[in-house]
């Protein structure tokens, strides 16, 4: 195997809160190595999202972190986004389970959208 320091250090599954460490946490990535991650997205509020509008917003606070990491750090970042699964189960407590499961399929679509636009790489 080659070595050497164009060999790529990637965090294939990160989570950055903007409430949290942040980009400090992108900070300490690059200063031990690490030059790709993927940026997936999260819950930023205490409760999930119940709207479609929620999750449009979600989505933008993960986007606007990676740009933010891609300028401040130089890391690359690849940004993933999609519900959080377990939303369902704690949305449905409070929309139903129809509603719930509308409100999820169309947050997919919406990720969808992101990824065709080259916003985001995937949704996961």
């Amino acid at each position: 195997m080659a070595g050497g320091d164009d060999l790529p250090v990637v965090d294939h599954h990160c989570h950055l809160s903007p409430n949290g460490e942040g980009i400090q946490a992108a900070v300490r990535f690059r200063a031990a190595g690490g030059t790709h991650l993927f940026l997936c997205t999260q819950n930023y509020e205490p409760e999930p999202p119940r709207t479609l509008e929620g999750y449009a917003a979600q989505f933008e606070t993960t986007l606007e972190l990676a740009r933010r990491v891609r300028t401040e750090t130089g890391v690359v970042v690849y940004p993933v986004l999609a519900p959080y699964p377990i939303d369902l189960a704690n949305v449905a407590s409070v929309l139903g389970l129809d509603r719930a499961l509308e409100l999820h399929c169309r947050a997919l679509d919406l990720a969808g959208r992101l990824v065709r636009e080259h916003r985001a790489v995937a949704l996961g």
